[in-house]
Order: structure tokens, then C-alpha cells, then sequence
């Protein structure tokens, strides 16, 4: 029940000792970064990051998107699932899953595996209302396109304000680049966003100013400042990429053509 239990995962994380010495490398917080901000937003505003979330950006935006689900709302979620691989998958993927295997109790396996009741999965009820912000948002595409359309507009042009233009820069400043410690893989990554890759399937469509991050199974959403435009895509079908799933990039090289 840990996972579920706010005061006890903060408190543990708060007794932590880095891994490595901070600016000596980096690595992808995956689930605890949530957490981790989340308990500076209820230190600062007295209120949890969900409901910080709710009153502030969606509510206010009228996104459909929920940080800690309400029970009344549990019967619209779909059921996630896996896809069904008649071969373990290729590049980068394949080295996740083989640094899980070959070192059960190493960083990335505790990253992304502790609490181990994270292995019990997203259909059940007790994950679907607890706040979880790093990992479990419940949201449909319109909602996070809207949320990172807000983001990319600034609210310039009589939309929403969510942030200023000074902070859309600094979401998109670059703090670290180079080999994740925890992901494998080389990675770079803003203030709390990930950044285009500058590899093949891994961006945000075509504009370098773009910023956002994948979730697991293959959803992601961005916001492109230059193009005006926010994006959103859900799966209930869960691949097995790291970062973007090829049946996002389909829809974002799709999106492109008409901007």
C-alpha cells in the first residue's frame, strides 16, 4: 500500500541519498518525480498536486484531465493492456528490458519497479484514485492537447493563461543531455520536460522548440510554441518503446502536414 500512500513515499524519498553527485550525471526520476514536485506544490499552495491541478489548469481550461480519479469517473477509463509481441522488442527497448533482467535490484529495475505493488498495474481501483503525478494522470487526447495548447499560446490571443511566455522559455532550457543512467539511453530533458532527441522517431514533430514527454505504453503530449499548437495522444494498448511510439509519430508527422 506504500505506492498509495503519500506522506510515507515523500518522507521516504526525503531520506534518500543521491545516486551520484548532483551535475555529475543524470538519469529519468520516472515515477518519483511526481512525487517530488508534487510535495513542493502542497508545501507552497497547502494544497495536493492534484487538486492544485484541478482548480488551476483543467477546471479552469475545461480539459478532461485527472491527477487522482474520482470513483464516479472509474467506469470512462479503458483498460489497459499490453500488445502481444511475437518478438521481444528491438534498440531501445530491448536494452531496458535486458537491464531489468540482468540486474533485478540496479537502478533502473528500483526506478521503475519500487514499490514493487507498481507491478500490480493500472486496472484497479486503488491506482486509479490515488495521486500519483509521475505516472498516473487519467486524461483524454483532447484534454492534454488542450492543456499543451494553453502551455504553447501563453495566453496570447485570448486563450487561457497557464504560463508566460518567459516561463514557455524556460521550460525549453536545456538542464542535461547525454547517456540516462536510468533509461539507457541518451536523453535530454528541460525544467521537468523532455526535449527534442535529435534522433529519428524521437521529437516532437518538426519544430526544435518543441517540448512535452511520452508516457508508458506510447502516449505523449507537447506543446509547439512556433506552430501555435498543442498535441495530445492516448493508448489503452501498451508498446514497448521508451520514447515515442510509432503509432504516435504517425499521428504527429500527420499533424504536420497540415500546419
Amino acid at each position: 500500500e506504500a505506492l498509495y500512500d503519500w506522506e510515507h513515499i515523500t518522507g521516504a524519498l526525503a531520506g534518500e541519498t543521491p545516486w551520484w553527485e548532483p551535475g555529475q550525471g543524470h538519469g529519468y526520476h520516472a515515477v518519483t518525480f511526481g512525487w517530488l514536485v508534487g510535495e513542493v506544490v502542497r508545501r507552497i499552495s497547502g494544497r495536493s498536486l492534484g487538486t492544485y491541478f484541478r482548480e488551476e489548469i483543467a477546471e479552469p481550461l475545461g480539459a478532461d484531465f485527472h491527477i487522482g480519479l474520482p470513483d464516479e469517473e472509474h467506469d470512462r477509463v479503458a483498460e489497459m493492456s499490453a500488445i502481444p509481441m511475437d518478438a521481444p522488442p528491438g534498440g531501445e527497448g530491448l536494452s531496458l528490458a535486458m537491464t531489468f533482467l540482468r540486474d533485478p535490484q540496479g537502478m533502473t529495475a528500483r526506478a521503475f519497479m519500487n514499490p514493487p505493488s507498481l507491478a500490480k498495474g493500472p486496472n484497479v481501483p486503488e491506482w486509479r484514485r490515488a495521486e500519483i503525478p509521475g505516472a498516473n494522470g487519467h486524461a483524454t487526447a483532447r484534454g492534454i492537447a488542450r492543456i499543451y495548447g494553453a502551455v504553447a499560446m501563453a495566453g496570447e490571443g485570448g486563450t487561457p493563461h497557464v504560463i508566460g511566455r518567459e516561463s514557455v522559455e524556460r521550460c525549453r532550457q536545456e538542464l542535461s543531455r547525454g547517456r540516462d543512467l536510468v533509461l539507457q539511453v541518451e536523453t535530454r530533458f528541460g525544467h521537468g520536460f523532455m526535449l527534442p532527441q535529435g534522433r529519428p522517431g524521437t521529437d516532437f514533430g518538426p519544430s526544435p522548440g518543441a517540448f512535452g514527454h511520452p508516457g508508458a505504453g506510447g502516449s505523449v503530449g507537447f506543446a509547439d510554441p512556433e506552430n501555435r499548437l498543442g498535441f495530445g495522444y492516448v493508448m489503452n494498448r501498451m508498446g514497448p518503446h521508451i520514447l515515442l511510439d510509432p503509432r504516435a509519430v504517425a499521428l504527429v508527422d500527420a499533424t504536420y502536414t497540415g500546419v
